[in-house]
């Protein structure tokens, strides 16, 4: 019976089984039970679901009502803005840094001083790293660390208030089409396993 017409859930399976039967019944004179069923299953057999897009086609898509994960509402990237990491002092970096990190693995307090001595010792290259801005308030960071044909993703961050909004996977785009434009052949991400 799961072979039926893309039948994907063992539940579905028995429903459309159970609705079958019951339809077979009904003519057979099962009783009320049996016609309702019968009823029930000419009713709904041809729902179709609505085909699935990726999440990238509906931030794109200004009409889209919703994205796919989560229904979360495509207006709410609308104001979204990945911008050049120079757009802060490094103190404001800082501080947009260890922000973005509240609640993260291991705990984070960048300073002004720490966050200068990495974009020295990684090699940030400030022009390609980007914050993310929504409706003017920076709220996630990613930065991106060059060197020569390679890049390294030296962290994403996203502020408590706006993640599960697709902000990090935005930034993520943002600074991939930036090494593709400085002529990167690879970009490397570190991820902490507990962090996934």
């Amino acid at each position: 019976m799961e072979a039926r017409r893309g039948v994907d859930h063992p539940h579905r399976a028995r429903l459309r089984a159970d609705a079958c039967s019951a339809a077979l019944l009904g003519r057979r004179g099962a009783g009320g039970a049996g016609r309702t069923a019968a009823r029930h299953a000419r009713r709904h057999r041809r729902v179709r679901r609505p085909r699935r897009r990726t999440v990238g086609d509906d931030r794109l898509d200004p009409h889209a009502a919703f994205l796919q994960r989560r229904n979360r509402p495509a207006r709410a990237l609308l104001s979204l803005e990945p911008r050049s990491a120079r757009t802060l002092s490094v103190g404001e970096r800082a501080e947009l840094f260890t922000a973005a990190y509240e609640g993260y693995v291991v705990p984070m307090l960048i300073d002004e001083a720490s966050l200068a001595w990495m974009q020295e010792k990684f090699d940030f290259d400030l022009d390609a790293s980007r914050i993310a801005y929504r409706d003017g308030v920076p709220v996630g960071l990613a930065n991106l660390a060059v060197r020569e044909q390679e890049a390294w993703i030296g962290g994403v961050g996203v502020v408590a208030s706006a993640r599960r909004a697709g902000v990090g996977e935005a930034l993520m785009w943002a600074v991939h089409e930036e090494a593709r434009s400085l002529g990167v052949e690879r970009v490397w991400l570190e991820v902490i396993v507990e962090n996934t």
